[in-house]
């Protein structure tokens, strides 16, 4: 009959211890010219009488940019509680006295050239944006940035570029053009004198705005799954010299618009002496909090644990003793957990990716206050040294997806159509 591991000391053998598909579509913030509506729209008070917008009040759009009717054609599946209007005098009578949005797409209809998309609502507020469109789903780019832009309008989720603007109707004259004097000729250069070339254009900082940059992230609930793999690289007590031990663990976090985050999380931790393999297996609930700096991403979070153990041999379970008896495998603990990474974002489709490097100080105890440390059983060599202080450290990958704001309320509304 075998002669189970021994664990001496102590109540239990202790002793005492302490982120694809990237769209063509990038949004910037329109650092140069403005499109027809803010350009033309007289700076005087708006009809101060009528509310604010609300979800489903009516939209007339207007495009010279891409087809008007392919353009409401996708912005009603992305929009669909609104009714959606031509830009025509009838469209005006509809909604003369009510609260409504007024969306302006200006552009070629070809080539990559600069979109300005202009969305006014009937209390005066704007909000404009510049984006380069390509060849293919030129329609489909074009309502998914006006989408995201009626939801900021009706959520106030950002602020509005101006706050006094009155729509543009088809009865507003336009205004006349400053009449356009032809070039002077230059003077012909004398004969065997050769003429001064002229000096190139100094660049201007609207000359040097990208367009490649991205749109301020919305403020919303994420959700977060997470998963690492790291090393226990130091513990005291520990048993015996020799490799670190692995760990693995995956996790689901949840952050607040406030950058608070709250989640919980599995890691099994195996660690192997003769023909003895040890099992752990680390249940915790965190909280914390996850910041942002640029592409910089952070966290910090402590947690209490809750870690079953256990000892197999030759792939069965042994039964542990002690000497008071059978053992208890359970340790009781806290952890303190940092990780910092960088982070992009994908925002036609509402995530966030993170990658980088995570460390962790945890401390466990059975019941007794003590760690344990199990031992063979003919001649009391030291097997495991199990809780205790433990450092370990490890990389990780966490995905965020967006579950409330304007994006996520956008493809919301368009899965219902």
């Amino acid at each position: 009959m075998r002669t189970p591991p021994e664990v001496t000391g102590g109540v239990l053998a202790c002793d005492p211890a302490a982120s694809v598909w990237v769209a063509r579509v990038i949004a910037a913030w329109l650092c140069a010219g403005a499109p027809l509506a803010l350009a033309s729209a007289p700076a005087t008070a708006p009809d101060v009488t009528l509310p604010r917008p609300a979800g489903d009040a009516p939209v007339i759009v207007r495009s010279t940019a891409v087809d008007p009717a392919a353009l409401r054609a996708e912005l009603r599946t992305r929009w669909p509680d609104a009714e959606l209007l031509d830009y025509s005098t009838a469209a005006f009578t509809q909604v003369a006295g009510r609260a409504y949005v007024y969306v302006e797409v200006l552009g070629e209809t070809v080539g990559d050239v600069p979109v300005s998309i202009a969305v006014i609502t009937s209390d005066g507020r704007g909000y404009v944006r510049q984006a380069v469109v390509g060849e293919g789903g030129r329609a489909r780019v074009l309502a998914v940035e006006v989408a995201g832009l009626l939801a900021a309008a009706v959520d106030e989720d950002l602020p509005p570029d101006r706050t006094d603007l009155v729509v543009p109707t088809l009865q507003q004259p336009t205004p006349p053009q400053p009449p356009v004097r032809p070039p002077l000729r230059e003077p012909s250069p004398a004969p065997g004198r050769a003429s001064k070339p002229a000096p190139p254009p100094r660049a201007t900082p609207e000359d040097d705005a990208v367009d490649e940059a991205l749109p301020p992230e919305p403020r919303g609930w994420q959700l977060g799954p997470v998963v690492d793999a790291s090393l226990l690289l130091g513990a005291a007590p520990r048993a015996r010299r020799g490799a670190p031990d692995f760990a693995g663990r995956a996790g689901l976090d949840v952050r607040t618009p406030f950058g608070l985050a709250v989640g919980a999380s599995v890691r099994l931790l195996g660690d192997s002496a003769l023909e003895y393999r040890l099992v752990r297996t680390r249940l915790d609930a965190r909280i914390g909090y996850v910041g942002r700096v640029g592409a910089l991403e952070y966290l910090v979070s402590i947690a209490p644990t809750f870690e079953p153990w256990r000892v197999r041999a030759n792939g069965h379970g042994l039964v542990l003793a002690s000497s008071r008896g059978r053992g208890r495998t359970v340790l009781w603990g806290a952890a303190l957990r940092g990780a910092v990474g960088y982070a992009w974002r994908v925002p036609e489709r509402g995530m966030r990716a993170r990658v980088g490097l995570a460390a962790e100080l945890a401390a466990s105890a059975l019941r007794s206050g003590a760690a344990a440390r199990v031992r063979e059983p003919v001649d009391g060599a030291p097997l495991f040294a199990i809780g205790g202080l433990e450092f370990v450290v490890g990389v990780e990958a966490a995905l965020w997806f967006q579950l409330t704001g304007p994006r996520a309320r956008a493809k919301r509304g368009a899965r219902t159509r």
